[in-house]
């Protein structure tokens, strides 16, 4: 009385498990975009708060701090979305 079970073909890959070594590469990747994150913000924030508070055109000049995360998310959107050949 065994059933057989019918093999379904599937465009998507196997979803493969994940041992120790992939998952804690993946949760320091997770991490790290959000420090990304946390870093872009503040950097975004800061300067605008100083000169809301200040009225000092000088705490402008800290905007450059957006650089640095802005170019990390850079190279991570090109990794994540490559070109297309074609294009």
């Amino acid at each position: 009385m065994t059933q057989k079970q019918a093999k379904v073909d599937s465009p998507l890959p196997a979803v493969l498990p994940l041992d120790g070594a992939s998952l804690a590469l993946q949760r320091m990747r997770w991490f790290f975009l959000i420090l990304l994150a946390l870093w872009a913000f503040v950097a975004m924030m800061l300067p605008i708060t100083l000169f809301w508070f200040t009225a000092n055109p000088a705490s402008l000049s800290l905007l450059v701090t957006i650089s640095p995360p802005a170019y990390i998310f850079y190279r991570v959107a090109c990794y994540l979305f490559p070109r297309s050949r074609a294009t």
